[in-house]
């Protein structure tokens, strides 16, 4: 889930990433949290490109979840 949204998010910005999030129902808070996870894990370990993508989707979640 977490990929897909990250998917949507560059593809089509945060009205894509918004649309798939209304798909996902009460699962989209789980794949938010699991990206903020992903994106602590990545931070503790240098790896920050791969943190890049986790950040946008937690930073754009409040506009996506409106």
């Amino acid at each position: 889930m977490v990929h897909q949204l990250i998917r949507a998010l560059d593809a089509g910005g945060e009205s894509a990433a918004a649309e798939l999030v209304a798909k996902l129902g009460s699962r989209a808070e789980a794949a938010r949290e699991v990206a903020y996870r992903l994106y602590t894990i990545c931070d503790r370990k240098k790896r920050a490109q791969d943190a890049l993508s986790y950040n946008a989707l937690v930073q754009s979640w409040p506009e996506i979840s409106r």
